[in-house]
């Protein structure tokens, strides 16, 4: 019966959430929060209502009571039809505080039990919100309740219009309402308290097992491949009758491609060590137009398989301060892959480079493709958030890409932004622009090692 009941709520639920919710598991949550809130609350508004109508002699609350309920009752389809928590939130405390203020003042005032259910206000919109709107509430209560307090203590103006029955009710309403409204909130948090554990354990396991897996498992074939190819270069340099000119070529590109994934492996080490406080990370002084420059050869077969042109704007710049493996591999290159990915056959991607404020060095990277929705550029750079997408070509992706490239960029001291114009509402101008700023300098730097959480 439990089963049955809780397979058709979350039906109900699932029905009001909207498809970016499934992003962020903590969103998803509190949709599920702000229906159910709605439930009990709207449960306890027309029961208010009812009171209102049958035991309140004052007749002008009698019908606005009903009304109240209804607005309210809106609250979950505003939200499936605008996507904006912070609205739908507002649609439900609007009219449940003007609702349960208008019944203290002509119920007893600022001595009425009634009024206490103003002051819920402010925890339900910081469960369903953030901070700010919290403090607003918090400021909104704080004046209602000031004014009830004047009008009933200083003027006088607050009688009594609720007969001994609807006191009752009303009596009942608060403390059974409360009871349950305090254990419907305590769960939420408990529950939220878990997703964010859970969250959090399942990052620091799958990022040990990739470094596992990328330090140990990875480097040691793939020294023994470098150690081959390398056999194979001496040996075939000792007659070079006996090998073609294209065999030749690819030895030296697998070589290569060696070599790039072992600096890979050893600066993601030297991360690690970083972060784990083992060892402190040297920011060095690099050819930013060399490092895209080589990162434009490494993309070059997937940019010949969809005819994409690069076009380059390169001022003249001097160095930036990072680590090339960590600027080609973990920067330039995801950027770009993206780029490509999302690019229609002969498209064009733009570089540029030019001087920024404060001593730093802006890479621009646009690109013409489908573009991104909001909801997807939110999540861009959450490594837990689910953000992989097709390709136009059909490529495949994991989502691990940005936020690596986030992370990567401002252990260098630099720092990332997007914007983005999706096809369907800019058919001539969609596509996505990525800006890199870089920190400026001719001479090392050492970051101490620290420890990031």
């Amino acid at each position: 019966m439990l089963k049955t009941f809780l397979k058709f709520y979350r039906q109900f639920t699932g029905y009001f959430h909207r498809v970016e919710d499934r992003f962020d598991p903590v969103l998803f949550f509190r949709v599920d929060l702000m229906v159910t809130t709605t439930l009990i609350t709207g449960l306890l508004m027309w029961t208010y209502a009812f009171v209102a109508f049958n035991y309140v002699s004052e007749s002008n609350i009698k019908w606005l009571g009903i009304v109240y309920a209804l607005l309210h009752l809106l609250t979950p389809f505003v939200y499936r039809k605008t996507g904006s928590l912070i609205l739908t939130t507002y649609v439900m405390l609007v009219p449940g505080g003007v609702f349960q203020t208008h019944f203290a003042v002509l119920t007893g005032g600022f001595f009425t039990s009634t009024l206490i259910w103003v002051g819920i206000l402010p925890l339900i919109a910081g469960l369903l919100t953030n901070k700010k709107h919290t403090l607003i509430w918090s400021a909104i209560v704080c004046c209602i309740i000031f004014t009830v307090f004047m009008l009933d203590t200083q003027y006088h103006m607050i009688p009594n219009y609720l007969d001994h029955r609807g006191r009752l009710i009303t009596q009942l309403l608060i403390t059974y309402g409360m009871v349950f409204l305090n254990c419907v909130f305590t769960i939420f948090l408990l529950e939220l308290y878990k997703i964010n554990t859970n969250n959090l354990r399942s990052k620091a396991v799958s990022k040990q097992s990739l470094l596992h897996v990328m330090v140990h498992d990875i480097s040691n074939p793939l020294s023994v491949i470098n150690w081959n190819v390398g056999y194979l270069n001496k040996f075939f340099q000792k007659d070079e009758n006996k090998i073609d000119d294209k065999i030749s070529a690819k030895i030296k590109q697998t070589s290569k491609r060696v070599e790039d994934t072992l600096k890979i492996i050893t600066a993601v080490r030297e991360i690690e060590a970083f972060q784990t406080g083992k060892k402190a990370l040297v920011l060095k002084p690099i050819c930013l137009i060399t490092c895209l420059e080589n990162c434009v050869e490494l993309v070059k077969p997937r940019m010949e398989k969809k005819k994409i042109n690069i076009k380059k704007d390169f001022a003249d710049i001097g160095r930036v301060l990072g680590n090339t493996t960590i600027v080609e591999q973990q920067i330039i290159v995801n950027i770009l892959t993206n780029a490509i990915k999302f690019s229609p056959d002969e498209g064009v991607i733009e570089l540029s480079l030019k001087e920024a404020s404060e001593g730093r060095i802006e890479l621009l990277i646009r690109d013409y493709g489908v573009g991104m929705p909001d909801y997807i550029i939110k999540n861009l750079f959450d490594p837990l958030a689910q953000t992989n997408r097709t390709g136009t070509d059909g490529e495949i992706g994991t989502g691990f890409g940005m936020p690596i490239t986030k992370n990567s960029i401002t252990l260098i001291n630099g720092d990332i932004s997007v914007e983005s114009w999706e096809e369907d509402t800019n058919p001539n101008d969609s596509g996505t622009a990525f800006s890199l700023k870089f920190q400026k300098g001719e001479h090392e730097v050492i970051k101490p090692p620290q420890i990031i959480v």
